[in-house]
């Protein structure tokens, strides 16, 4: 399966330069492009926590609880201060809404459709709408014990921007990405020991969350390590974990998923690494998508490739996460590397 999946974010200005720029380097080999998530996107979840400092229904931990980000040396990136709900609003009266993905997603389908009229974008290409879970900003900024109560109410406002982008963009023309990064986080008990969710509880939600896509629209999951410095906060031992992750979500989300990506953290990953791959259970008809290109080891993506099809013969190709984080100069060699990466699949 010679094909390209985009995670999200792009560092280039605007949806405008996003969709020239990938469809002029890349255009044949992708099924779907994203708008980038540019401007105060570029951060994925950093805006919502904008949001969520100036909401009446939130305040900060009255102890000052923080959760510090560790990057791979063991040192702290940065503190997150905890949020919790203010007692003194009835929970029947909160409402995030908007958080933004609409609109946004709704100002790009509209460049979207302009550059698709001037044959900048293959008339079968749909437009990507990349959205993080309700656990994204529930298990990042939120104290364990509010936890519970905030997830259920992002959840219900994510639906709802959701189903508003799918009521206003053709169903033929759009795909629905899912970001799961802090439950990959969770489950690798990157957090500290009382985050008390329960692992279990991720998947029934996770189902919900892909049933509610309606039918005709794609549907995707893409489960990573996150990337707040261009490098992951946790690398895998193997491949164990997000493949059985995915097989969990495949089998909770009772309509069909078009595509799934996993990602490789590890530039170094060996044959043991890939071995789980062997284990994937996904339908025939949805895609898979490595996040095995990678920048900081560009001559090992061949390595990668031919250690990956051992255990599961046709996938696509992806980078590990987004590319939001990283500089504009990085953004031609990456191209480049894609298009060498994909060239040498067999």
């Amino acid at each position: 399966m010679k094909s390209i999946h985009l995670v999200g974010s792009v560092p280039l200005n605007d949806s405008g330069e996003v969709f020239e720029t990938l469809c002029h380097a890349i255009g044949p080999y992708l099924h779907r492009i994203p708008d980038g998530e540019t401007g105060v996107r570029s951060g994925w979840i950093g805006f919502q926590h904008t949001m969520l400092e100036s909401h009446p229904a939130v305040m900060l931990d009255p102890n000052g609880r923080k959760v510090p980000i560790r990057d791979l040396k063991g040192g702290v990136s940065r503190e997150n201060h905890l949020f919790v709900i203010n007692p003194a609003i009835d929970e029947s009266e909160i409402n995030f809404l908007p958080l933004g993905y609409a609109q946004a997603a709704l100002d790009s389908f509209a460049i979207f459709q302009q550059k698709e009229a001037a044959g900048v974008i293959p008339p079968n290409m749909r437009f990507q709408v990349c959205l993080p879970t309700p656990f994204a900003t529930g298990l990042l900024y939120f104290h364990p014990h509010a936890q519970i109560q905030y997830i259920h109410l992002m959840k219900q406002a994510l639906l709802t921007e959701m189903l508003e982008i799918c009521a206003t963009i053709p169903h033929h023309k759009l795909a629905i990405q899912w970001d799961c990064c802090q439950e990959i986080l969770l489950i690798e008990d990157y957090f500290p020991e009382d985050w008390s969710y329960d692992v279990a509880n991720l998947l029934p939600t996770l189902g919900e969350l892909g049933d509610a896509v309606p039918d005709g629209v794609e549907l995707g999951f893409h489960l990573c390590y996150g990337s707040p410095v261009d490098e992951p906060l946790v690398v895998q031992e193997d491949m164990q974990v997000v493949v059985d992750f995915a097989n969990q979500i495949s089998a909770s989300v009772k309509r069909s998923v078009q595509f799934m990506h996993l990602p490789v953290s590890d530039p170094l990953a060996d044959d043991r690494f890939f071995a789980p791959l062997g284990q994937l259970k996904l339908p025939a008809d949805t895609e898979l998508y490595v996040g095995l290109v990678n920048p900081r080891d560009p001559e090992g993506d061949e390595r990668r490739i031919q250690l990956a099809q051992k255990y599961y013969p046709n996938f696509g190709i992806a980078t590990e996460c987004g590319w939001g984080r990283k500089e504009l100069a990085q953004m031609i060699p990456l191209l480049t590397e894609h298009q060498n990466a994909i060239e040498a699949m067999s």
